[in-house]
């Protein structure tokens, strides 16, 4: 993604009467600087909003899931996207930084050359969506629940995939090696050439029903 420089940035103080006034007179959402704020249903109110090469720190975003949003380039550190929708949005070229996702819904979205480090995403639901060249480093996605995801050059290092459901969503050539993955829940089709070392092989047999004495 382009390298965004804070001091180029305009800072936004009032979120919602910027926001109203941009979505007002049709401008762009673009090279803005919010921190410490809420966005809400009440100061998105278009169906389809597109940022670009925007900064996001500390922002709670509320209840906003019959919106499609747009966000290229841009910057989230320590925002607060749980039990959020994103609702058929796209997500390019995004870095996503000690970010909450626990609860959120990825519903028919795409993310495509993201980097996801440090987040939480517990309880995350990833449905019909395409994750395409992103990179996910450090996350929690216990519980997380991921059906007809479509994984094209994504990578995962030392991320928690702990009683996570895979369904209908092929592993095939992802490399895991790093990763938890203890009690996993997937079709043994979805697993298979998933990429594991041999402490993680006994985690996966149960798929198989088979069971080990040892």
């Amino acid at each position: 993604m382009k390298e965004l420089r804070l001091d180029q940035l305009e800072v936004i103080e009032d979120i919602e009467s910027d926001l109203s006034f941009r979505i007002e007179n049709d401008l762009d959402i673009y090279r803005l600087s919010l921190t410490n704020k809420k966005l809400s249903r009440e100061n998105i109110a278009r169906k389809r909003l597109e940022f670009s090469s925007c900064y996001f720190e500390k922002i709670t975003f509320e209840c906003i899931d019959e919106n499609s949003l747009s966000f290229v380039d841009c910057v989230f550190k320590n925002c607060d996207f749980s039990n959020y929708t994103f609702n058929d949005s796209t997500i390019v070229r995004c870095n996503f930084i000690e970010c909450k996702f626990v609860g959120t819904s990825f519903h028919l979205s795409l993310l495509k050359e993201c980097k996801v480090d440090n987040c939480v995403l517990r309880y995350a639901v990833f449905d019909h969506t395409k994750v395409n060249g992103t990179v996910f480093k450090h996350n929690d996605f216990t519980q997380a629940y991921m059906q007809d995801v479509e994984f094209v050059k994504t990578t995962f290092t030392e991320d928690k995939f702990e009683e996570t459901t895979f369904l209908h969503t092929k592993l095939k050539g992802i490399d895991f090696t790093t990763c938890t993955i203890e009690g996993i829940i997937a079709d043994p089709y979805d697993v298979k050439g998933m990429i594991i070392n041999m402490h993680q092989a006994a985690s996966l047999v149960g798929l198989l029903g088979v069971v080990v004495k040892y």
